[in-house]
């Protein structure tokens, strides 16, 4: 049996599963994608909402991954680097925690945060 008569399914096409593909094209294979949603993408997606573009889902991209590097144009996606923390609303307010060792601004704000205690920070 041929590499173009062997039957490869690939579950999802999110980022790895049209990666996978197209290592598998390149390869000789003819993988088919199945995918549940009428997008393709995973929870990488866009969508409009008041003529404004919204990012949904969650991804971190971490733009270090050598394969990411590989098959990835990141000089085409316009990233956006954000501060290494998090914003939580508590208690009617705003409490910022962040890694203040690689963002020493934040230092003061995560100390003074009243999320979690001394040694959780």
């Amino acid at each position: 049996m041929g590499k173009s008569e062997k039957k490869i399914h690939i579950i999802g096409a999110g980022l790895s599963g049209l990666v996978a593909a197209v290592v598998l094209e390149r390869f000789g294979y003819h993988p088919i994608i199945i995918e549940r949603d009428n997008h393709i993408g995973g929870r990488l997606q866009t969508e409009k909402v008041n003529g404004y573009q919204v990012d949904v889902g969650f991804q971190v991209l971490l733009e270090a991954y050598p394969k990411l590097q590989e098959y990835a144009k990141l000089d085409q996606l316009q990233l956006k680097s954000f501060e290494p923390g998090a914003s939580i609303y508590l208690n009617s307010k705003w409490e910022v925690l962040g890694d203040f060792t690689r963002s020493p601004k934040l230092f003061f704000r995560t100390l003074s945060s009243s999320v979690g205690n001394f040694k959780d920070k």
